[in-house]
């Protein structure tokens, strides 16, 4: 329906500029900007893959508002990464064997206190709302709603599923369900917020760095914490203190997207920054984004601290309210958690989307995810993805909620080598729900940054551990060097050289900023797609049997690890060499796949970062 409305509205592009070679490439043409669009809508509309026949995922994760940024004309207008752009270039997705799409936050965004000269994505507006900037120029009466159908259409006749990603913990501080209902969300002074933060992240001496709330630690928390200035700084909501005058700026405002200054000047309230929900943690505050109110009262343990009187207080947040599944209170905001719980459900009705991704979930009240949870139609077929970079952590919210995946943390632990992977293997294989294997994420250092025999060792191993799905960026298919965000794993001299680099190529943090990768799209031939597909291709394959993780053996001295994985048929030997040179002696009839290797008759050498998948038939 949308990818052929969309089809229809490409005869009134009157536009022309240049593309880069790589993308006349993907679609075997080089002709006008019409007629590569026709073209490449043609060939996906006369596409019919299934989506659902896939054995174990192959994930990409996309970041829209960047993906196809490129400088056409040197007009950002017209340069900016749009869905009408994206469309044609999932075609690279699926020649490289890859069968999902995760993608950041699609929603519109807030434009306020932002960290850069767009704002995050996930300083999200308005979840009901596609990012207005992902329309295109070329044909500007076409809303997003039917660009974003189309663009998740044409990739389910790719037979490419696509998951959205949503952080209901927060919101933007100028959102629109505040017109909606500002009791949803906390109120303090416009010249107080500075002064909440510095509260908020007051040392907590017998806690070490980054403290997550628990019960063990929530009274040493609430003994050390400044109580009682922060509640001083928190006001009640406009509608309460002024429902007559908040009704007016309500009415004025209806249409209004940008109706923060004026409620500012009216009530001299604003929604407070957010902080992490840890103690002791270094981290700035969240600046661009506010915590959601979720419920009327508090924790048994605040209660009982404070006594009921705290009711008769305006609404506050400190760490444990943050961490609202840990400490929940017995009240819901039932209309706010219903608008919350209705968000995948809109997104699967109107452009069955086919999975959810839960950034900070973990942070979340159990009942609300269970109404979020429920009010998905078919489970079967829909993909439930538990963000949590703890491992033990992730598989156990996972194994509560009913989620299919979790995030885990192998970007991290595959830079530390052999003995972790080794404990990593042993882990993940010992839990019941699987994991995402993704060496490289939006947050983290860009894996192709490192040396590059390194950076494709990296991935390549990524794609033989058990137990998990695989995945990349995009943004690494296309062999992007930069990173989008400083996110994790960045050291203060990391950040300096990438800060060099960034200026070099006249390029910024994409996360935050209007981004383009020409030097990416410029080259005449995506030389990784063959690599990737050779990858998916042999995961399709090999975990299409029911395959159980056997052993691993870690030699510590040359730097090396071997696992083995079995089915009823089979047996996968997988050799990992980290550092150094090693021979090993294997049957060249059983290698299905190698990297990074030399041989010489019978004999193999092992050079640093190689791996060699071995099949041995039962």
């Amino acid at each position: 329906m949308y990818l052929e409305e969309l089809y229809n509205k490409l005869d009134e592009i009157n536009t022309d500029y240049s593309l880069p070679e790589s993308w006349k490439e993907i679609h075997d043409i080089d002709e006008n900007l019409q007629k590569y669009y026709k073209k490449a809508f043609k060939d996906i509309l006369e596409s019919s893959e299934d989506r659902r026949s896939h054995n174990h995922l192959s994930i990409v994760q996309l970041y829209l508002q960047h993906f196809s940024a490129y400088s056409h004309t040197g007009d950002p207008r017209f340069d900016k990464a749009s869905l009408l752009k994206t469309i044609p270039l999932l075609k690279i997705f699926k020649q490289s064997g890859f069968n999902s799409i995760m993608l950041l936050p699609h929603f519109m965004r807030s434009e306020r206190f932002k960290k850069g000269d767009k704002g995050s994505p996930y300083s999200v507006k308005d979840y009901y709302t596609i990012d207005p900037s992902l329309k295109d120029e070329i044909i500007p009466d076409c809303q997003t709603d039917t660009l974003f159908g189309a663009f998740i259409e044409a990739a389910h006749k790719m037979g490419i599923k696509v998951f959205i990603d949503m952080v209901p913990r927060t919101a933007a501080r100028d959102s629109l369900w505040i017109l909606e209902n500002p009791e949803w969300f906390y109120w303090v002074r416009p010249e107080n917020t500075d002064r909440l933060v510095e509260l908020l992240k007051t040392p907590i001496k017998d806690l070490g760095p980054a403290s997550s709330m628990s019960v063990e630690n929530i009274n040493t928390v609430l003994d050390n914490l400044p109580m009682h200035e922060i509640l001083d700084i928190f006001e009640y909501a406009p509608s309460v203190s002024y429902p007559e005058k908040w009704e007016r700026l309500k009415i004025e405002n209806k249409d209004n997207t940008d109706f923060l200054d004026k409620l500012v000047e009216e009530f001299n309230l604003i929604t407070p920054p957010c902080t992490s929900d840890c103690v002791n943690d270094p981290q700035p505050a969240w600046t661009d984004v506010t915590p959601l109110r979720l419920f009327q009262d508090y924790s048994h343990q605040i209660m009982d601290k404070f006594s009921d009187s705290i009711l008769e207080r305006p609404p506050f947040f400190i760490q444990p309210v943050l961490k609202a599944s840990n400490f929940p209170g017995k009240v819901p905001l039932d209309d706010l958690w219903n608008k919350i719980a209705e968000i995948p459900h809109y997104y699967i009705d109107k452009y069955h989307v086919d999975g959810l991704r839960g950034d900070m979930f973990h942070a979340l009240p159990s009942k609300l995810i269970e109404k979020m949870t429920q009010k998905i139609p078919d489970k079967k077929g829909f993909t439930l993805i538990m963000e949590n970079l703890d491992n033990k952590a992730g598989n156990d919210l996972s194994i509560e909620h009913g989620f299919d995946y979790y995030t885990g943390n192998l970007f991290a632990v595959i830079e530390e080598g052999a003995h972790s992977m080794d404990y990593y293997l042993n882990q993940i294989t010992g839990f019941k729900t699987a994991i995402l294997n993704m060496p490289v994420i939006g947050d983290s250092v860009p894996i192709l940054s490192r040396n590059r025999e390194k950076a494709l060792f990296q991935i390549a191993l990524s794609a033989f551990i058990p137990n998990g799905a695989f995945g990349v960026t995009a943004d690494t298919i296309i062999e992007n060097k930069l990173p989008l965000n400083y996110g994790l794993g960045f050291s203060d001299q990391m950040q300096r050289d990438f800060n060099e680099l960034l200026i070099k190529d006249d390029r910024t943090l994409s996360y935050f900023n209007y981004d383009c990768m020409n030097r990416e799209w410029s080259k005449q031939k995506m030389e990784l797609i063959d690599f990737f597909k050779e990858l998916n291709s042999l995961r399709e394959e090999i975990f299409s049997e029911d395959i159980a993780f056997k052993l691993s053996k870690i030699n510590h001295e040359q730097h090396s690890l071997t696992w083995e994985m079995c089915s009823e048929k089979n047996s996968y030997i997988i050799h990992v060499r980290f550092e150094d040179e090693d021979q090993i002696q294997i049957d060249n009839t059983k290698i299905i796949y190698s990297l990074n290797i030399k041989q010489e008759q019978e004999i193999i050498k092992m050079k640093p970062y190689s791996i060699i998948v071995e099949r041995i038939i039962i």
